[in-house]
């Protein structure tokens, strides 16, 4: 666990961070997942479904477990704008419940051995975790180790 507590004050506080990290560009787009980073130890993803947040998240929280995914911190949820992030078409903004947990941050290395793949994919499979997705942008670095940032399309053995 990242250590930090959920309330309400924390709550409008993230809710600030993220809209002026927005208009800043501190933001990543996935296929399900916005990622904003917070600051350098952590970032929160944000998802539109609770179903989808919870299972990445209880992924990655079990795979943080085994040092091979960054640590978690509290899962929060809030109404507010979201924008709606569809691959070659232009974003849609609307009104809704956004789901979402707090994450350690990671090195972000785009150079990486394919050896280090294979030996990633296999130790998430010893833990019962399928991921067929890690590419550069879904790993990370911490502490000199190659970690799984993405549980979104990771399946479960």
């Amino acid at each position: 666990m990242c250590g930090l507590q959920w309330d309400d004050k924390k709550n409008r506080q993230l809710m600030e961070t993220i809209r002026v990290k927005s208009k800043r560009k501190m933001v990543s787009f996935g296929v399900s997942c916005v990622y904003f980073l917070l600051n350098k130890k952590v970032g929160a993803k944000l998802y539109k479904s609770k179903k989808v947040r919870d299972c990445a998240y209880n992924k990655q929280l079990y795979a943080a477990e085994h040092n091979l995914a960054p640590a978690v911190g509290d899962c929060f949820s809030f109404d507010c704008f979201w924008i709606e992030h569809v691959p070659c078409c232009c974003p849609e903004i609307k009104y809704r419940k956004i789901h979402g947990y707090i994450t350690q941050n990671v090195k972000i290395d785009s150079i990486k051995e394919s050896s280090q793949y294979s030996k990633l994919k296999y130790q998430l499979s010893e833990i019962g975790l399928l991921n067929e997705d890690l590419l550069n942008d879904n790993v990370g670095i911490i502490d000199g180790q190659l970690v799984c940032i993405d549980f979104d399309s990771c399946s479960c053995k």
